[in-house]
């Protein structure tokens, strides 16, 4: 079972514990859920790029990350799974500065380059092709979870000593993100003039996560970069995850914390987990008969699964 690589351009299988670094784990991982596969197999990774594919046998397929999809010239939507008859053209397309990731059922196999030429094999889902086309309606993520929760604009910092004055100014500023290199460095330029008064108590060496004052904006550092600029605070792993889902120009709030608890450290993993009870809930609803519906309720738009009770 084989898809045909007819363009590539910053494209590269990725699995957990095998590529060196992967941009957005929660994209990854939720491309592999959403077609039936563990979390952790092989997926395609196109970060700030675009990759061009054709089927060569009936697949399903999922796209997630932040970018485009076409098959055959037609837009369709990320975030769910999607038949992929055999012939179809497939196009992918990030966002600038941002990851887009491909997952098939039954997940890629080797550790090739993804090149023009090329052909990505793909190995046996656990749920046969025609079991998987029954449940795509259900092999979705909500729109709300992928824009309030996937996409939230809203990063955790650990600031120095709890400091109060810091943690009350950054509470009421607001962000832009002016630019980015995709893993290398994002750079936030305040809005509204409280930023110029936060105390900076600390000029710590930077690592990976810190968020450095630069001429009155914010650069958040990854690993590489050297500054002598003073550091107010820190970003984990999971927080920095979330720049890499932003694009360039959209709001992000910064909430200061003395120290963040284990339960917000690991917040990814809990997002992770959430998508895929959403996504197993969905099928097992199908399974019985339900229909999806859409819910206005307090201005916002609720996707829910209703059955009929006999």
């Amino acid at each position: 079972m084989t898809l045909k690589v007819l363009e590539a351009s910053s494209a590269r299988l990725i699995k957990d514990g095998f590529s060196t670094k992967v941009f957005d784990f929660v994209s990854y991982y939720a491309s592999n859920i959403l077609v039936g596969n563990e979390w952790d197999v092989t997926a395609v990774e196109v970060a700030n790029g675009e990759l061009v594919l054709k089927a060569l046998e009936d697949s399903v397929v999922a796209v997630t990350g932040r970018g485009r999809l076409f098959v055959n010239d037609r837009e369709m939507p990320l975030w769910q799974a999607l038949p992929m008859p055999k012939g179809a053209r497939l196009r992918l397309v990030s966002e600038r500065e941002c990851a887009i990731y491909l997952g098939v059922a039954g997940g890629f196999m080797g550790e090739d380059g993804v090149a023009p030429g090329a052909t990505l094999e793909y190995g046996p889902s656990r749920l046969t092709i025609k079991e998987l086309m029954e449940e795509v309606p259900a092999r979705r993520i909500p729109e709300r979870v992928v824009r309030e929760e996937i996409y939230r604009r809203e990063l955790k910092a650990v600031v120095p000593n709890g400091d109060a004055q810091m943690t009350r100014l950054l509470s009421r500023e607001k962000f832009v993100l002016a630019g980015k290199k995709l893993g290398r460095i994002a750079v936030l330029k305040p809005l509204n003039g409280f930023f110029r008064m936060v105390p900076v108590s600390t000029r710590d060496r930077p690592r990976s996560g810190s968020l450095v004052v630069n001429s009155g904006r914010v650069l958040v550092t990854y690993d590489g970069l050297t500054t002598e600029q003073p550091v107010f605070g820190m970003l984990n792993a999971g927080e920095l995850e979330k720049i890499s889902r932003l694009k360039i120009g959209e709001m992000v709030k910064i909430r200061a914390f003395s120290s963040l608890k284990t339960s917000v450290i690991n917040e990814y993993i809990v997002l992770v987990e959430k998508i895929s009870r959403c996504v197993a809930g969905a099928v097992e609803a199908l399974r019985r008969g339900a229909k999806l519906v859409r819910v206005a309720a307090n201005g916002r738009v609720f996707e829910a699964w209703v059955e009929e009770i006999t």
